[in-house]
C-alpha cells in the first residue's frame, strides 16, 4: 500500500546560521530519510537562504513580525508605565494588522496550490506559523528553544492570548527540561515533550575524526580556549575575556578564540583595555565552526539561562573538555568531573577552572573522551530525528 508523502511547512524567525536554524536544517535533512518533504518560510534574505539552496531544500522569503519585544519600562513612575502600556498596545495593533495581511498573501498567493500536512514553528518568538495553521486548518507543532529570560524579551500580547496559542497547538517540543519547566510554570502548559537537540549524523562525526588528524589542534606552545555563539550580554563573552586576563598572568602562552557575529564594540574595548590584543581573537560569524573547535584545547560555555546549548554539544563531539556556567539547560548535558567542570561565581572562579585545566593534562583527556562518548550515545542525528518523525507521523495519522 502506497503512503502519501508527508509535507511539512517550517517557519523560522531569522535568516542567520545560529543554533536554532542549524538545528532546523538537521531536522529537515533527517526527515528526508523518512520521505518527508520540508519547505521553509524565512523572513528575509541571509545565510540561511544560501544554505537552503545548497541543500536543495525548498523555501520562500516572506516577511512577518514576531510577537515579542525587547523593550521594557525604563522607570517605575506611573507616567512611564502608562506611556509604555500605550506603546505596547500600538505595537500589538501594528503586528496584528501586518501579520494578518501577510497570512492572507501566503495562503492565497504563495501556497495557494500546496497542501501541507503540518505546520512547524521552529521557535517560540512568533505566532505567525500557529496562525497560518489555523487559517489553513492544518495541525501545528511548536519547538521551544529559548526562554524569555535568556534573551530578555517580553510578549507584546496579553498572557492569556499567548497561553491559548500554545495550548491549542497539537504538539510542543522543548530542547531541555529547563525550557519545559519555564513554559510549564509561566504559561501553565502541560504535555511538553523534551527531546535534546542532535548536532550531526554519525557519518559527519566520523568525517570530523578524520579531519582532526590533519588540523593542528593547538598552535605550538599555546593553550587555546574558545567560545562560540552570538555576541550577546547573556552569552558571557565579556566574562570569558576577564577570566582570560587572569589566566594570562600565570600562563602568557595562552589564547582565546571568540567565534560569532554581533556587536563586538564592547568586547574590543575590553580587549584593548586589558592589553590582550595579541592573545584574544574575535573571528566573527563563520559558516563552519568546526574548523575552530579543532584548534581549541578547551571550550568555555559562559551563557546564562541557556536553553540547551548546541555549541556545547558541538564542542563535546570533537572531544573538548568543557568549563560551563552552572545554569539552565547546560546542567542537563554537562556532568561535573565527567565531561566538564562548572563555575558559578563570576570570572575569578572561571579563571581558576581554566588554570586548573591547563595544569591537568590527564583530566583534560578524561573529560574530552567521556564527553565524546556521551555525545555519540545521545546526540546523533539518526537517533534524534527518528524520535521526532515518530511523534509527527503518529500525530498526522
Amino acid at each position: 500500500m502506497m503512503h502519501k508523502q508527508i509535507k511539512i511547512l517550517f517557519f523560522t524567525h531569522y535568516s542567520g546560521l545560529y543554533g536554532a536554524n542549524r538545528s532546523l536544517i538537521d531536522i529537515i535533512e533527517g526527515l528526508r530519510t523518512f520521505g518527508v518533504l520540508g519547505t521553509v518560510v524565512i523572513p528575509h534574505k541571509g545565510e540561511l537562504e544560501n544554505l537552503l539552496k545548497e541543500k536543495n531544500i525548498p523555501f520562500v522569503i516572506h516577511h512577518f513580525m514576531p510577537w515579542i519585544s525587547f523593550e521594557e519600562s525604563k522607570s517605575e513612575s506611573i507616567r512611564s508605565k502608562v506611556r509604555f502600556f500605550f506603546k505596547k498596545v500600538k505595537k500589538q495593533k501594528k503586528t496584528l494588522n501586518y501579520n494578518k495581511q501577510r497570512l492572507v498573501d501566503l495562503s492565497k498567493h504563495v501556497f495557494k496550490e500546496d497542501d501541507f500536512d503540518l505546520v512547524y514553528s521552529n521557535t517560540s518568538v512568533f505566532d505567525f506559523g500557529y496562525n497560518y495553521s489555523k487559517l489553513t486548518s492544518v495541525k501545528h507543532v511548536w519547538h521551544l528553544r529559548e526562554t524569555p529570560e535568556q534573551y530578555k524579551f517580553n510578549w507584546i500580547f496579553n498572557i492569556s492570548k499567548v497561553r491559548k496559542s500554545f495550548k491549542n497547538s497539537d504538539l510542543i517540543f522543548s530542547v531541555s527540561n529547563y525550557v519545559k519547566d519555564n513554559f510549564s510554570s509561566s504559561l501553565y502548559l502541560k504535555d511538553i515533550i523534551v527531546e535534546y537537540n542532535s548536532v550531526m549524523s554519525r557519518d559527519r562525526l566520523y568525517q570530523l575524526d578524520a579531519t582532526s588528524s590533519v588540523i593542528n589542534k593547538c598552535e605550538e606552545g599555546f593553550f587555546t580556549f574558545g567560545i562560540v555563539g552570538l555576541i550577546h550580554p547573556n552569552k558571557g563573552q565579556l566574562e570569558a575575556i576577564k577570566a582570560f586576563k587572569i589566566v594570562m598572568e600565570e600562563y602568557p602562552l595562552s589564547k582565546l578564540l571568540i567565534i560569532g557575529g554581533g556587536d563586538d564594540t564592547e568586547l574590543l574595548s575590553l580587549i584593548k583595555l586589558l592589553n590582550l590584543e595579541n592573545n584574544v581573537s574575535i573571528i566573527g560569524k563563520v559558516y563552519n565552526p568546526f574548523n575552530y573547535y579543532l584548534k581549541m584545547n578547551a571550550y568555555l560555555m559562559c551563557s546564562k539561562k541557556e536553553g540547551l546549548g548546541r555549541v556545547t554539544l558541538e564542542a563535546m563531539s570533537v572531544g573538548l573538555p568543557i568549563i560551563a556556567y552552572k545554569d539552565g539547560g547546560t546542567t542537563e548535558i554537562i556532568k561535573e568531573n565527567y565531561n566538564g567542570l562548572f563555575y558559578e561565581n563570576g570570572h575569578p572562579e572561571l579563571a581558576k577552572k581554566m588554570i586548573f585545566l591547563i595544569k591537568n593534562k590527564k583530566l583534560r583527556k578524561t573529560l574530552g573522551t567521556n564527553g565524546r562518548r556521551y555525545f555519540e550515545d545521545n546526540f546523533i542525528n539518526e537517533i534524534y530525528v527518528g524520535k521526532i518523525y515518530s511523534y509527527l507521523s503518529n500525530m498526522i495519522n
